[in-house]
């Protein structure tokens, strides 16, 4: 799912799912502080970042 091509597009598509999500629970757009530190938000991005470097280091790796 994550190429060298893709990885920017990723980050905006799970970028719109946080924020739709954030969204429909409060109601209203939170303060980008709040936005991010969201223990849920924050641990889905730390996941993905994680599964970006793990795939870019696998790519260096394999080349």
């Amino acid at each position: 799912m994550f190429s060298k091509d893709n990885i920017k597009f990723n980050i905006f598509f799970y970028m719109l799912i946080f924020l739709g999500w954030a969204f429909i629970s409060d109601g209203e757009l939170p303060s980008f502080a709040a936005y991010f530190f969201h223990p849920v938000i924050f641990v889905t991005i730390l996941i993905n970042s994680l599964w970006i470097l793990a795939n870019v280091m696998y790519d260096k790796h394999d080349n």
